[in-house]
């Protein structure tokens, strides 16, 4: 049944929209996401993301992009599809979104700054080898994303 309901609706929102919108909306990793979602086992764990998608195509097949703006479009993807990135991230199927790494990054560098504030860091020369560590970590994870087709 959820293969069924979502290959038509995502008939509808191919045929109803014009390629510059369903770029926009990121078709083609939709694709991606709903094979990998057809091909997540067991099947029986993941009932709420199937709901999400389904309505989240139902979103996009009645929803009016003459005004849409990417700020609306943003919206969507955060209520509907994080979830789902999210679920499929902690199962290792390499989801991630667009420049996570940044906020890592930022983290990391604050915990660096605080150990370089109380001295702890002369151990290892008060460079912010943590912030470089994991931003480098997850600026990788996301090129490899990135050539999957599976970065928001």
């Amino acid at each position: 049944m959820f293969i069924r309901e979502v290959e038509s609706k995502m008939q509808m929102v191919q045929d109803q929209l014009p390629k510059e919108t369903l770029s926009k909306i990121r078709f083609n990793q939709l694709l991606i996401l709903i094979d990998d979602l057809k091909g997540y086992t067991p099947q029986s764990k993941i009932k709420k993301e199937k709901k999400l998608i389904i309505d989240y195509l139902h979103v996009l097949v009645h929803a009016n992009y003459d005004d849409v703006t990417m700020k609306d479009i943003y919206t969507l993807e955060k209520k509907y599809i994080h979830p789902i990135l999210s679920k499929l991230d902690r199962d290792g199927y390499g989801y991630t979104i667009k420049n996570s790494w940044i906020l890592v990054f930022l983290v990391f560098f604050i915990i660096d700054a605080i150990l370089i504030a109380t001295k702890v860091s002369k151990w290892y020369f008060h460079i912010p080898i943590f912030a470089i560590i994991s931003g480098t970590f997850f600026f990788i994870r996301e090129n490899k994303a990135k050539k999957m087709g599976k970065l928001w």
